[in-house]
Formats: structure tokens, sequence, C-alpha cells
């Protein structure tokens, strides 16, 4: 006998914020930063570990997950029920220039 265990498949929601970072993704033809946003159907806590997602809980009590895509994109996404909604896609680069630019108000 075989036990067969079901995959449960999340639905992906583009939501409007993120607009911008796609029509920059579609100028440059950047296909694996799609592959990575269609990955996320099969999240788990398993996938959060073997893709090495940062996850953080905002203001409004909602967590909120970080995901590396090919050339240095990032991808923020959380959850809605079921759902997986997924508000932006950026470059590591404007990431970083956030990290400079609190490190200067700091000082």
């Amino acid at each position: 006998m075989t036990t067969q265990i079901s995959k449960a498949t999340r639905t992906v929601i583009a939501h409007s914020s993120m607009l911008p970072g796609l029509d920059t993704l579609k100028a440059k033809g950047e296909t694996g930063v799609f592959e990575v946003i269609e990955s996320l159907k099969d999240f788990s806590e398993t996938f959060v570990k073997e893709k090495k997602i940062k996850k953080a809980t905002a203001s409004d009590n909602k967590d909120y997950y970080m995901i590396s895509a090919p050339n240095d994109y990032r991808i923020i996404f959380t959850f809605e029920g079921e759902d997986i909604v997924v508000f932006d896609i950026f470059l590591k680069q404007r990431l970083d220039l956030f990290v400079k630019r609190d490190e200067n108000i700091v000082k």
C-alpha cells in the first residue's frame, strides 16, 4: 500500500502596489522572478527554511515575508487566509539605500 501526501496549492495574488515592479521586470525580461512568485504556491514552514525566507511582523501585526529572486530582486508577500498576496518586487540595491539612509539619520 502506498500513501500519497496531498500538497495544498495556494493562490498567489498580485497587489496593486507591485505593479511598478512588474513594469521593471517586463522591460528587462526577468522570467526568473516570475518563477519564484509561482513557487510561492507551495509555501510551507519547510519552504521557509529551504528558500531562506526572512519574516517580519509589521505594526499592523501582520507577518510579512521576503524572498530572494534572480538578479538581486526581492519579493515581499503576506497571507490573507490561504492566499498569498505579493506586495512588492524590487532590486536589493533599493533596500541597501534605505539601510544607508537610516544609518546616516542615527548618527
